[in-house]
């Protein structure tokens, strides 16, 4: 029997997650079947090939950063089991994949977003289809069932910032956490499903939501414009700029927006 492999996410924006490997599988930050959404990942980053010896190679597409091993940008890498790569802020091991532990895709349908239909690996589709879901999708796809105000928040259409944000928290408990985000909307709080904020004091909702307007710059919005502050000042609605700091409770985060590398990748 053909040895099924895959890749397991040990850090980046899919953590703990595991992706089967394919052929033709592209991974990219707003191309491909797999999405980081990461501003150190170029569009289209890199394409999972088939070695005529029957290897899977991770074939680098001109991207900026190229692939990391082992301290060296490479732009080919032979998939072997126990290698140790990556892309971007996202390190990568190549581990056996288990089929009955099936991976979640989302294929969707010409009906929208209402009609898309949850399906596993073994079902068999082409790669065109699918969009890999986050754990974030995947749990608030199980609970749209069970409350329409999930289901309400889960059925927001997801738009790009342009560029990518930074956001890196300057002080309180997570000091030095860095949170890369390349869409929107993105749900800030205590109790968040999306982004949890370890900080005791702070109301159990959302505390502040930021989503790409139009131009895809960063919309900040909250109900909760005293306990949030933005350069110091107290607002319920802002466009945010490169170098804002937000501030609430004992944690500030730290915005950046990085023009120029992005326009490089």
């Amino acid at each position: 029997m053909t040895q099924s492999l895959g890749l397991l996410f040990l850090s980046g924006p899919l953590k703990d997650q595991t992706i089967e490997i394919r052929t033709g599988l592209r991974i990219g930050r707003s191309r491909g079947e797999l999405i980081l959404p990461d501003p150190l990942v170029s569009a289209l980053h890199a394409q999972v090939a088939k070695h005529p010896k029957g290897a899977f190679v991770l074939v680098d597409k001109g991207s900026n950063n190229k692939i990391l091993f082992q301290g060296t940008r490479v732009e080919k890498l032979a998939l072997l089991p126990g290698i140790k790569f990556q892309l971007g802020a996202s390190l990568i091991e190549v581990v056996e994949f288990d089929p009955t532990k099936a991976t979640i895709y989302l294929k969707s349908t010409s009906e929208g977003l209402d009609s898309l239909k949850v399906i596993n690996s073994s079902e068999g589709l082409n790669s065109d289809e699918i969009k890999i879901l986050s754990w974030q999708d995947k749990l608030l796809l199980a609970l749209s069932a069970l409350s329409p105000h999930y289901h309400s928040q889960s059925s927001q259409i997801t738009m790009p910032f342009m560029p990518p944000l930074i956001f890196k928290f300057t002080r309180g408990p997570e000091y030095n956490r860095v949170i890369p985000i390349g869409f929107g909307p993105r749900y800030f709080g205590s109790e968040s499903m999306d982004i949890l904020i370890k900080d005791s004091g702070l109301p159990p909702q959302n505390l502040f939501t930021v989503s790409p307007n139009s131009n895809g710059l960063p919309f900040f919005t909250t109900e909760f414009s005293s306990l949030v502050l933005i350069n110091g000042k107290s607002y319920s609605e802002a466009i945010l700029n490169h170098n804002d700091t937000l501030c609430f409770g004992s944690s500030c985060l730290k915005l950046t927006i990085n023009h120029q590398e992005f326009m490089s990748l």
